[in-house]
């Protein structure tokens, strides 16, 4: 596995190994990001599951990051915790469930809190984030000097299905078997058992399970 690297402050993985057990990473990283910037970083080995990430993927810890067994995360994937920017502190928390994969160029981006149930599948393409680039009421135009804000925590049931293009944004719960059709912008949240889509998403249809 490629080592990390340290810059600004911020502890980087890039490149990470298509195949790593749980527990062997765990300790590796743990170890680095304690060391580095008090990062935490817990994945669970209950079943001696694997976590593959494809190439090009990129990890920014800045928080604590739980990861569930069986995780894959296509190329390009990106998570981004931050606990700081322009003198804002944060203490951010990603938890992913097991048997989750995300698909190629997916982006997940927490200041705040982000839950991801088991079983959830996401295509390619598919940005969630708990938090933006300030309020429309701003002082400044530039948006990269903008405080960031955070509405509300992200909240992904269990089993959820996820279409390409999808954005998730801040402060929306998802329920248990929801499927989110391609390039839906889901601004608000939904109860279990149904599809959504559109932008912004809108109740297709519910779903129905056959005896």
């Amino acid at each position: 596995m490629n080592k990390g690297i340290l810059y600004k402050g911020v502890y980087c993985i890039y490149n990470l190994t298509h195949k790593i057990k749980c527990a062997s990473l765990s300790k590796y990283l743990t170890a680095l990001c304690e060391t580095w910037n008090g990062a935490k970083l817990r994945l669970a080995a209950k079943h001696a599951g694997i976590v593959r990430l494809k190439s090009k993927s990129s990890l920014i810890i800045e928080g604590e990051l739980n990861i569930g067994d069986n995780f894959y995360g296509g190329k390009f994937l990106r998570i981004n915790l931050f606990s700081e920017y322009l003198g804002q502190s944060f203490s951010p928390m990603l938890t992913i469930g097991d048997n989750v994969s995300f698909e190629d160029y997916c982006h997940i981006g927490c200041v705040n809190k982000i839950t991801i149930g088991d079983g959830c599948m996401f295509a390619s393409n598919v940005f969630i984030t708990d938090h933006c680039h300030g309020e429309t009421k701003i002082s400044e135009y530039r948006p990269a000097i903008r405080s960031l804000y955070s509405k509300g925590e992200v909240n992904i049931g269990k089993n959820v299905w996820v279409g390409d293009n999808v954005c998730i944004l801040p402060g929306v719960s998802i329920g248990d078997n929801c499927i989110i059709g391609a390039g839906s912008i889901v601004t608000k949240s939904f109860p279990e058992n149904i599809v959504i889509a559109g932008n912004p998403a809108k109740v297709i249809k519910a779903l129905i399970l056959q005896e």
